[in-house]
């Protein structure tokens, strides 16, 4: 199953980027003001920061070199879609907000794909299978031990 994941990873991860990105450059479109059947008012620096976006994301790289790396320039991305619903031009329009929360949601797609790498499969790999039979008296041996774990304190 890990394979698989492994597999689509580059086909996936390609998708969700494009997908993103092409969010980010309507809502940039959007915020000129000049698209037909739009009545919004035109926002400049609501526009270019839209354009900005895009380009960070079409910037983002899958590699597993670079993967913590990009991971952590998707939660930076997701951190700021997040805070731009504060503005009342958008927190306002209800399409916007709905586009801003699919493209969390392809960002948060695209953090899950970054991290399947090839070295996880690996030791997923080299971890033994406990028999079927051994499971229950591991649980039964593991339950009390944890149970006596004292708590944190808050």
């Amino acid at each position: 199953m890990f394979q698989l994941l492994l597999d689509k990873r580059e086909r996936r991860w390609q998708a969700f980027k494009d997908q993103a990105a092409q969010r980010m450059g309507e809502l940039s479109a959007y915020f000129t003001g000049a698209q037909a059947l739009t009545r919004v008012e035109k926002d400049e620096t609501l526009s270019k920061w839209f354009a900005q976006l895009r380009l960070e994301i079409e910037d983002l790289d899958a590699s597993e070199e670079r993967a913590g790396v990009t991971g952590r320039k998707m939660q930076v991305l997701l951190t700021a879609l997040e805070e731009v619903e504060s503005f009342e031009k958008i927190s306002a329009d209800v399409q916007v907000r709905a586009f801003l929360e699919e493209t969390r949601e392809t960002l948060r797609q695209m953090v899950r794909i970054v991290n399947v790498k090839a070295s996880i499969l690996n030791t997923v790999r080299r971890v033994p299978c406990v028999p079927p039979s051994r499971d229950g008296a591991l649980c039964r041996r593991c339950v009390p031990l944890l149970s006596h774990v004292p708590p944190r304190p808050p």
